[in-house]
């Protein structure tokens, strides 16, 4: 999936405009103001199991500073989900959801 895709399936999602309960101030207000540039990165989905793969950033918690959660899509999975940075500067899932109101409500 390319750039253009996953910002069709972003676009989608939030039109459903789904109600979520988020306790680090992203609301379906403001939601929009937390998209940033689509990018690729490689994230551990922290199931025991599974291998590290590429999920595109579509989304931060502060876009305008390092440290916060980032909002991800996973399109192995078609799922959605919140990864944090760890010191190391990888990134692993923690948490995830079959929709993006579901895995913002788990933030």
């Amino acid at each position: 999936m390319d750039a253009h895709e996953i910002h069709r399936i972003v676009e989608a999602e939030l039109a459903k405009g789904d109600p979520f309960n988020n306790l680090h101030g992203i609301t379906a207000e403001n939601v929009r103001s937390h998209l940033t540039p689509l990018r690729r990165v490689l994230v551990d989905p922290d199931d025991c199991e599974s291998p590290p793969r590429n999920m595109w950033i579509f989304a931060e918690e502060r876009p305008a500073e390092a440290g916060g959660y980032l909002v991800v899509y996973d399109p192995q999975e078609a799922a959605w989900g919140i990864a944090e940075e760890t010191s190391s500067g990888e990134y692993t899932m923690v948490v995830a959801g079959d929709s993006l109101a579901e895995a913002l409500s788990g933030m």
